[in-house]
């Protein structure tokens, strides 16, 4: 019998070659406790577009366990895991550069297509206390897109959280929304075709009156800029046109969670041959391989 590489660490784990009360926990106590999420991606979609009850569910945390609270449900959470650290392999591969915080573990729960499979896991704190986790919960097939923290495949779960709760999203009010877009954000999650890779430190979005500028902390801190116009809402979300100068008019999508919690989702590329003025908005408000996404906080006011 051959086992896979996920297989043979388990095996390795729980054989006793790395005990558990010995091993470093799985999460650090910096991360340990509940988190709030802000959004989930697997297979190119969002998770709470497509269940509405999992918006702002909470994430749980102990040394080796990760449990996805289903609120209806207490005793069957939506994604569970058991997890140890997975040993750096020796000799180490000078061509690969291994993720500090690699995982594997049992999972369950009822997103979980086979309860019990020993699959990994993988996790991220960025500069703004925002913690990225990949949850892999099912066996994965094919290549990746560019990143272990994307939600483009099925197998794959990519979480993006905060400490505080995520409250509900507001009715769009494009005169109310005018005057509270105004203001310096920072970039809590950027995804492309639900890849987190863009998610770089300092990241931060300005909305004046009139544009937007697109900033990061690296030598080219302007990566873009451009007007923008809020219109009447779609649906439940608001409408927000990002006008580019290489692809002119981009429209989007807006949701405010409080004063305080942005979203916006916008088209990756226009199709040229479609004039500006019949450009459709982008639905729904996720990352995937047509649609970006941001996930903003606004900054505390400058003393």
């Amino acid at each position: 019998m051959i086992l896979r590489f996920s297989q043979l660490l388990t095996l390795l784990c729980f054989a006793g070659l790395l005990q558990a009360g010995d091993a470093p926990p799985a999460f650090t106590p910096e991360i340990q406790g509940t988190w709030h999420l802000l959004t989930a991606h697997s297979g190119n979609a969002s998770l709470a577009e497509t269940t509405p009850a999992l918006w702002g569910t909470t994430i749980t945390l102990t040394e080796r366990q990760f449990t996805w609270n289903n609120p209806a449900d207490a005793k069957t959470p939506w994604l569970a895991g058991d997890y140890q650290r997975v040993p750096p392999p020796e000799p180490a591969d000078p061509k690969k550069k291994p993720d500090p915080n690699e995982l594997i573990g049992v999972v369950s729960g009822s997103l979980c297509p086979a309860p019990g499979a020993s699959l990994p896991a993988r996790w991220r704190l960025t500069d703004y206390g925002t913690l990225l986790l990949l949850v892999q919960r099912e066996a994965f097939t094919g290549n990746r897109n560019g990143t272990y923290y994307s939600g483009a495949g099925k197998a794959d779960v990519i979480f993006l959280l905060r400490r505080d709760p995520v409250p509900a999203i507001q009715p769009a009010d494009p005169a109310k929304d005018a005057l509270r877009i105004v203001g310096d954000w920072s970039v809590l999650g950027e995804f492309d075709d639900a890849n987190s890779a863009r998610t770089r430190p300092g990241g931060h979005v300005v909305f004046t009156a009139e544009k937007v500028d697109k900033l990061n902390n690296y030598e080219k801190p302007l990566q873009g800029s451009g007007s923008y116009n809020l219109l009447p809402p779609e649906a439940k979300y608001g409408r927000i046109d990002l006008i580019e100068n290489r692809e002119g008019r981009s429209p989007g999508l807006y949701a405010f969670c409080g004063d305080d919690l942005l979203y916006v989702v916008y088209p990756e590329d226009q199709d040229n041959r479609i004039p500006p003025d019949q450009r459709k908005a982008v639905v729904p408000l996720q990352s995937d391989g047509k649609r970006n996404l941001w996930v903003l906080q606004r900054r505390p006011a400058k003393p």
